[in-house]
């Protein structure tokens, strides 16, 4: 069940309708929210509307009928899956929570993050940063428990395009992730042995060899 299903506060009910509306800046209402609201209580309901953050699907019929209602003619809420207001609600919500350095924004980024240029997004550019900030070491100490979502882009990043080379953007990600990364991961030897050519895919696969090294240094 959805979030937005479940019953909620009044105030989160006005919250999530402000994130849903709001664009590249905070309401009014959002920025009298956090202020008046604890930090880990504001966390808590923040947490709580990223669970709803989504991409849009890919499927032909499902893109279709979104343009459909993007040009008026057809109900938004009538698509299948979350309601777009809910995914943007989401969305915001998670990058709201990445701003404060707090993790558990990462597993909602992962899920919106589009590998491939034709279905990101305007707020593409924020996700990035956000989880590259987010897998700083020095900023996300506690990043273990995320490891699966960590292990999941990872995974998409490498793989997309198959042997042609990766995006300076997608690199850039890539790169940050790997060092959280188990050295028992199987990803992270795939990567390593890789006969990488395209230089961005080499730096990737000479991170992965320098990390594996280390691990077997330490032990």
């Amino acid at each position: 069940m959805s979030t937005t299903e479940q019953t909620v506060s009044p105030d989160e009910i006005e919250l999530r309708y402000w994130l849903a509306n709001e664009d590249w800046y905070p309401s009014r209402y959002t920025r009298e929210w956090l202020e008046r609201t604890p930090p880990d209580m504001a966390s808590e309901t923040l947490a709580r509307i990223a669970e709803d953050a989504y991409p849009e699907s890919h499927l032909p019929w499902v893109v279709f009928f979104a343009a459909l209602a993007v040009a008026g003619f057809f109900p938004s809420n009538a698509i299948a899956g979350r309601r777009p207001d809910a995914r943007k609600a989401g969305l915001r919500a998670a990058l709201m929570l990445a701003d404060r350095n707090n993790a558990r924004a990462l597993p909602a980024l992962v899920r919106v993050f589009e590998t491939s240029g034709v279905w990101q997004g305007k707020y593409q550019e924020k996700i990035e940063a956000a989880l590259l900030r987010l897998t700083d070491k020095s900023a996300s100490p506690k990043m273990q428990q995320y490891a699966p979502d960590i292990l999941a882009l990872a995974e998409r990043l490498r793989a997309f395009g198959g042997r042609r080379e990766i995006s300076p953007r997608n690199t850039r990600l890539l790169l940050a992730l790997l060092p959280h990364l188990p050295p028992d991961a199987p990803l992270l030897k795939s990567i390593a042995d890789a006969q990488a050519r395209p230089p961005n895919r080499r730096k990737v696969s000479e991170l992965a060899q320098a990390l594996l090294k280390a691990a077997e240094e330490k032990d």
